[in-house]
């Protein structure tokens, strides 16, 4: 004998089945959703991480991962997008019309169309970019139009003679200074690079405090 359509064996056996099908479709559902959170996830790494964690609120939140080719790297942020440059490590933030380049005075802020003294302009490569294995920072304690007086990081004083040049340097005091030597400290071909303006030769170094 057949067994009528609203036997209740048979409507207990649908429901059960309909059930099995929400349980499961609900435990899909949240793991597509963390899919497709792990594809959205970035974060900075490196020399664009430093920048970021030195100045995270001019910089933003990072949009997607690094992206390289032949040249170096970009990342887009938020407020702009960080910029790595393959042939001389030159790293940045920028929003499209300043930069704060990460150089060896730490961050410093300047227009796309400017370049600080110790960079090598891309634009310009007929000029060689000074070897930094050359630079040494030191500290400035004072300077006039002739000469200043620096403090090396083993502590020497040295008085420096310089030429023309370096007029952003005159009065300062206690700040620091790149002195670029590819000889002996100071010797010739020696020439201070000022964190601002232009840079100037070395025409005679003495040491002090012996």
């Amino acid at each position: 004998m057949a067994i009528p359509f609203w036997n209740p064996t048979v409507r207990r056996s649908g429901m059960a089945a309909t059930l099995t099908m929400v349980l499961l479709l609900s435990l899909l559902v949240p793991l597509r959703a963390a899919a497709s959170t792990e594809i959205l996830i970035c974060r900075f790494v490196l020399g664009f991480q430093d920048i970021h964690d030195q100045v995270p609120q001019l910089v933003g939140e990072c949009l997607n991962n690094e992206l390289y080719d032949a040249n170096g790297a970009v990342q887009n942020t938020t407020n702009g997008m960080m910029v790595w440059r393959k042939s001389d490590n030159f790293t940045a933030f920028t929003d499209g019309y300043r930069s704060w380049v990460n150089g060896p005075y730490g961050i410093q802020q300047r227009l796309n169309s400017e370049r600080f003294a110790w960079e090598r302009d891309p634009e310009t490569p007929a000029t060689p970019p000074l070897d930094s294995s050359y630079m040494e920072s030191v500290v400035l304690v004072r300077a006039n139009e002739r000469d200043m007086f620096i403090v090396r990081k083993n502590g020497q004083g040295w008085v420096i003679e310089k030429g023309e040049g370096c007029l952003s340097l005159v009065g300062s005091a206690g700040g620091t200074v790149l002195v670029y030597s590819p000889g002996s400290f100071g010797a010739a071909g020696s020439k201070i690079i000022p964190p601002q303006g232009d840079e100037c030769p070395i025409s005679n170094a003495a040491l002090i405090g012996l």
